[in-house]
Order: C-alpha cells, then structure tokens, then sequence
C-alpha cells in the first residue's frame, strides 16, 4: 500500500498544475505562495539531485515547516508533477514562429534535448500517465500545430510527436546515464572506453561477428569522443525519423506497403 503522502487525487493534481487550487483559507495571510515552494523543490533537484527533494527538505530551505507545505501541496508526487511542469516551461519561438513543419519538429526535438541535459534530473519523474501541465500542454499545441498543413491526420500527427517525443527522452536518458558513469561506478570513462575496446577486439578475432567486426575495422569506434559522438548520434536519428514521417505523409507506395505488412505481422 502507498505511503500516505503519496495517495494521489489525479483531479487535485490538474487543479495545482493550473492554478485552480484554492489557497490555504485558515489563519493568517499566507507566507508562502505555491511558486515559492515549487522553485525551493527545482532549486534541491538542481543542486543535489532528484533523490535528495522531499517535503521536508524544501520546507527547510524555506525556513518553514514540513506541515506548513501539505497546506499547499498535498503531496511529494504532486510537487514533482509542479516541477516539471515549471522548468519545461513554454516553446520558445524558433519551435512557435517555423512555418515549416520539419524544422518546427527539429526545433521542437532540439529544444526538449537542450532541456533534458540542463536538467536531467525530470527523467527521474515518474510519470503516471499523459503529462498534464500547462507548459507540457503548450509544448503538444507548438508540436501538433506544426503539423496542421502536413497532410497527415489527427492521429498521425499524435503519433509522430509520440515517437519524436519519445526518441528524445530516450536519447536524454542515456546521455544522463553515461554521464554519471564516474560518479556512480567509481571508474574513470577512459576506463570503460578501455574495457570496451577489449570487447570489440573480441568481435574482430572470434569469427562469431563478422558483421561488426568490419565496422569496428573501418574505424568507426576509433577514439570516440563521448559528448561529440552522442551529438551525432543525436542528430542522425532525428533527421531519419523526421525523413520517415516525410515519406509517410507523401504516401509512397513502397514504404506504406511495408508498413502493411509490418501491421499485418502484429496483428
């Protein structure tokens, strides 16, 4: 069973999300205000991590007391769910002005990247279904709105943010996870370069991987530059799969087959 500070009213959730909560109504005039509370918690995520923001860790960065919070938010998930939503923030223009809906997409990509690696520690939100704030919401409206004179249908067109959208948290993630590497396994990254080298060795001697063993002998894990290299990584899928939604939205024949088929197998 759930700790009693994390029963959840999903309804109260989107009221504290969009400001229709009503404020404390006993006692006297309030000291505090729900944005203070929400930047006191973004402030102890950005400075220590995720793990270290609880209830009572932001109420004595407040000088208040962990009481005094629930006043206002009633539990911890809810202030993760109000943090989240504040740091996404709103589009920025290059996402909202672009009148072509691949660059508004790659902006859009970009952008949520840019965010993910300044703060990593929103992977670490637990998500309880569709984001509901108003900044992830204005985010979806900049996204679907690119999309309006694409050709592609409502459903398309929420299915391609879907993939885009998951594509770049899962590219953030493993960002976040390799930069951490150090810190949390006590091993250099030289290190774990070293011992990887030693694995792709293995591929080119033993006969058992020839396909990547060709790749390992055209170079293509020579002195890998971590930041540089997961940037091309980066890169590289976002246009792939903005060009995959391009030739979806033109129709061609070959590729709409294939998915066809594709379908057929899953059914």
């Amino acid at each position: 069973m759930a700790a009693r500070d994390e029963r959840r009213d999903p309804h109260r959730t989107v009221d504290l999300l969009w400001g229709d909560a009503s404020a404390p109504a006993r006692g006297p005039r309030p000291a505090l205000s729900l944005d203070q509370i929400i930047w006191a918690g973004v402030e102890v995520a950005d400075a220590e991590g995720l793990t270290a923001v609880s209830m009572r860790r932001v109420a004595e960065k407040l000088g208040f007391t962990t009481m005094s919070l629930y006043r206002y938010v009633p539990s911890k998930g809810d202030l993760l769910d109000l943090m989240a939503d504040a740091v996404v923030g709103p589009p920025p223009a290059d996402v909202v002005a672009c009148d072509d809906w691949r660059h508004a997409l790659v902006h859009w990509a970009r952008n949520t990247m840019l965010m993910y690696r300044e703060r990593p520690w929103v992977l670490e939100v637990p998500l309880n279904g569709p984001p509901m704030g108003p900044n992830h919401l204005r985010w979806m409206e900049a996204g679907l709105s690119a999309m309006t004179d694409s050709g592609m249908d409502p459903g398309d067109m929420i299915g391609a943010l879907m993939l885009l959208s998951g594509y770049v948290r899962g590219h953030a993630q493993l960002t976040s996870s390799l930069s951490q590497v150090e810190s949390r396994t006590g091993v250099s990254v030289g290190q774990w370069d070293a011992a990887y080298a030693r694995t792709l060795e293995r591929a080119v001697t033993d006969g058992q991987h020839p396909a990547l063993a060709k790749v390992v002998q055209a170079g293509v894990f020579d002195e890998p530059d971590a930041p540089e290299w997961l940037g091309y990584d980066f890169e590289f899928g976002l246009a792939r799969i903005i060009d995959g939604i391009e030739v979806h939205v033109r129709g061609r024949a070959p590729v709409a087959g294939q998915s066809d088929e594709l379908s057929a197998t899953l059914e």
